[in-house]
Formats: C-alpha cells, sequence, structure tokens
C-alpha cells in the first residue's frame, strides 16, 4: 500500500497544478469520480469528451488518456498553442502520435491535415480508432512507422504506454522491429506548419532526418518532448537547443489566456515539451486572431 501511495503521490502534484484544475476543481473532481467508477465498471477502452466536439477513446493506465480523462487537456500549453496556431489550411505532423489526442485537435477541432506516425502495434491501433470515433480519417495521415535519422529498423519496446522507446536490437524486453525513414523523406517536399516530436529521448535522432523541413520558414514552430531520456542515446538539452537555433528557432513559453510568448534562456524547466518558433513577432496577430475554444468548461 505504502508503495503505491509514492507512485500516486506525483501524478496527485501534477495534476493539483494543472491550470485548467486549478480553476475548477469540483469539476476536475467530478470527472475523476466518473471515471474511477466507470473503468471499473465497464471492460476494455472506454470514450470520454475531449475538446469541443472531439472525444478520446482510451483505457486504464493509459496515461495519455487518463490525463485527459482527470484535467480535460493533458498539456494545457502546448495543446493551446496548437489550436490557436493552426488554421485549416495547414499541415501538422505528429511524430510519437500515441492514441492521437495532438491530431485530434488539429484535424477534429481546428480542421488542419496531418501526419501522425506512431510504431508502437497497441498504440497505432488506437490512434486508428481515435480517428475513426471523430470522423477525420480523411484529414490524417496515419503512419505504422518509426522516424529516425535515416532509412532503417528500430527495435521499439511494447506495453509500457507512452514510455515505449527505442532501444538495442540485443536488450532481453518485449519488443518490435519496425520500419524507420526519414521526417524529409516522410513529408516528400510538403511542409507542415506546425512540427511534435515525443519519442522518449529519440528527438535528435528524428532532427537529424528532418534537416530540409526544418530549414522551411513556413514552419513556423516545433513542440519537442527534452529532458532526461535523450541520455539513452547520448542526446541532451544542448544539442537540441543548438540545432534548432542553427534553424533560427528560439525556445519560448506560452501564455494561453493571454496568448502571449515569452523567450526561454533553455528548454523548458515546467514541462517536458519545449515550444520552438521562428519569429515571436510574426505569431502574434495569429495567435490573437484564432477562434476561442472551450477546454471543459474554460474558453482559452
Amino acid at each position: 500500500m505504502r508503495g503505491s501511495a509514492f507512485q500516486i503521490l506525483p501524478k496527485l502534484r501534477a495534476i493539483l497544478c494543472h491550470p485548467l484544475v486549478r480553476r475548477q476543481p469540483v469539476r476536475v473532481l467530478a470527472r475523476w469520480l466518473r471515471w474511477s467508477l466507470g473503468s471499473r465498471l465497464a471492460p476494455g477502452a472506454v470514450v470520454v469528451p475531449f475538446v469541443g466536439e472531439t472525444c478520446l477513446m482510451g483505457a486504464r493506465g493509459m496515461n495519455g488518456a487518463v490525463e485527459s480523462v482527470h484535467v480535460g487537456i493533458a498539456e494545457f500549453e502546448d495543446m493551446a498553442f496548437l489550436l490557436h496556431l493552426l488554421r485549416p489550411d495547414d499541415l501538422f505532423v505528429d511524430v510519437g502520435a500515441n492514441l492521437g489526442a495532438y491530431s485530434v485537435l488539429a484535424s477534429g477541432v481546428v480542421g488542419a491535415s496531418s501526419l501522425a506516425c506512431e510504431p508502437v502495434p497497441a498504440a497505432f491501433d488506437l490512434l486508428v480508432k481515435n480517428l475513426r470515433l471523430n470522423g477525420i480519417e480523411d484529414r490524417v495521415h496515419a503512419r505504422q512507422i518509426g522516424v529516425s535519422g535515416g532509412e532503417t529498423k528500430l527495435h521499439i519496446t511494447v506495453g509500457r504506454d507512452t514510455m515505449n522507446h527505442v532501444v538495442s536490437g540485443d536488450i532481453a524486453e518485449d519488443k518490435v522491429a519496425v520500419t524507420a525513414e526519414t521526417l524529409d523523406t516522410l513529408l516528400g517536399g510538403r511542409v507542415p506548419a506546425l512540427l511534435k516530436i515525443d519519442v522518449e529521448g529519440f528527438e535528435g535522432a528524428v532532427l537529424s532526418g528532418a534537416r530540409h523541413t526544418l530549414a522551411k520558414p513556413s514552419l513556423r514552430a516545433a513542440i519537442i518532448e527534452i529532458n532526461d531520456c535523450g541520455r539513452r542515446y547520448s542526446s541532451d538539452s544542448a544539442e537540441i537547443l543548438e540545432r534548432m537555433a542553427g534553424h533560427g528557432f528560439q525556445p519560448v513559453a506560452y501564455d494561453p489566456l493571454s496568448r502571449r510568448l515569452k523567450t526561454l534562456d533553455g528548454h523548458n524547466p515546467a514541462g517536458n515539451n519545449t515550444l520552438f518558433v521562428r519569429d515571436i513577432d510574426a505569431l502574434a496577430p495569429i495567435l490573437k486572431a484564432a477562434p476561442a475554444r472551450v477546454m471543459h468548461g474554460l474558453s482559452v
């Protein structure tokens, strides 16, 4: 019992510090109670409301879905930035899509086109189900594929939900072999307005295969996970910051309520993801002009 409590406390602290939770604690408590009862009574996947008219299918033990249940929208600043930046004629690229929450926001809420890459079979299956659930299969090109610095085979763990990651082929873990291509190859000359990369430390390899994409001025921003996971591939935050700076991007923080960007000296210390933009002044009117979105009772 004590071990379980220690595992729960960090998650509880993170939930209590979430902006949506601070503004509507009663609503969040009610959502948590409904999920706690429903996920125990209903076997298998459970469908929960997301943003606007969209919804997400998930199951107990799946962090991405559970966080969306508890707080309404898991990565509030980054997801709100996506909603404020993208327009229906834009392309969004989701590398490490998992169950597809970002792609559902981009294509289900905004109406943009998306390329969603997810190599893990179970996660990809749920991604496809979420696209069908929201009726956006025609706007999202889902690929069960890895993304790397070259065309190769990757071995990726399974059964770890959002923590699945690339491993050496001789490591004795439950894993699956997947084909990988570069992002430049997958895009075939198309350029997204927004790029999101969340691959548990493998971000450096993904960026090394995206040189042409990163060099295009029409790529306005990128959301990149930067944390200690990069050490397993001899990569760190300094390497990613330097690579992005070389393409004219700077790290920033976003306040969804004021819709303002603020420059950072390094990676975002407040979360796993760091937001990079090429031109703050050019983005300011775009962010301000976006329609408000209702996120579980809060208009953002």
